[in-house]
C-alpha cells in the first residue's frame, strides 16, 4: 500500500521529524545536536548554524556556549572565525547522520510501498539502541550531559517519523498492533 498523496515527500517528513525532536530538547541539548549534525561535512562559523536552525524554525540559544563545552571535551575545535569536529567529534557526529540516513530510507521506502513489517520493527528498536550507546559511551567516559541529548533526539527522530508516517497511512498502527500481538502471544 502506498502513500498517494503528491504534496507529501520523504524529505518533507523528515525535515518535519527533525524538527519535532528538536523542539522537544532543552536549549543546550537542542544547540548541541545542531552543532554536531550541522559541522559533520565541513567546518563553519556559528552564524551559518544560526541560519540552519531558524530554516529548521528552532531557536539554538546556546550556540556559543555548547561549542564551548565540545571544545573542552575535544570534539570540537575553533579555526580562526570557524568551528569544526575533531576526528572524535566527526565519530559522534557520524552516528546521528546514520540515524537520519536510515529514518529517511525507511520514509522513502514507506511512501514508494517498498518496506515490510520487518523494516518498520527495527526502527521502533532505534531508541534502544541508542539507550546501549548510552551506556557504553557512558562506561567509556563520555558525560551523559553529551550523551542523553544525542540519544533523546535519536529516539524522538524515529518515534516523529513514524508517527508522521502513521498519519498518512495507518498502515503503521497496523503493523504496530500485529506486532504486539505476536508479543503478547509469545509472553503468555
Amino acid at each position: 500500500m502506498t502513500v498517494n498523496n503528491k504534496d507529501i515527500s520523504a524529505e518533507l517528513i523528515l525535515e518535519r521529524a527533525v524538527r519535532h525532536s528538536l523542539l522537544v530538547l532543552s536549549p543546550h541539548a537542542r544547540s548541541l545536536v545542531m552543532l554536531l549534525r550541522s559541522l559533520t561535512d565541513k567546518p563553519k562559523k556559528l552564524n551559518d548554524v544560526i541560519l540552519e536552525c531558524e530554516t529548521l524554525r528552532v531557536r539554538c540559544s546556546r550556540l556559543e556556549e555548547v561549542a564551548d563545552y565540545l571544545e573542552e571535551l575535544g570534539l570540537l575545535e575553533r579555526r580562526g572565525d570557524e568551528v569544526a569536529l575533531t576526528e572524535d567529534g566527526s565519530e559522534l557526529a557520524a552516528s546521528i547522520k546514520d540515524v537520519e540516513h536510515e529514518i529517511a530510507d525507511l520514509i522513502k521506502m514507506f511512501l514508494e510501498g517498498l518496506s515490510s513489517d520487518f523494516d518498520i520493527y527495527v526502527h521502533l528498536f532505534t531508541g534502544v539502541a541508542s539507550i546501549v550507546g548510552v551506556i557504553e559511551g557512558y562506561a567509556l567516559g563520555l558525560p551523559l550531559k553529551l550523551i542523553l541529548p544525542i540519544h533523546t533526539y535519536l529516539s524522538c527522530l524515529s518515534a516523529s517519523a513514524l508517527a508522521l508516517l502513521a498519519r498518512k497511512n495507518k498502515k503503521i498502527i497496523d503493523i504496530l498492533e500485529k506486532m504486539f500481538e505476536e508479543i503478547s502471544v509469545q509472553g503468555s
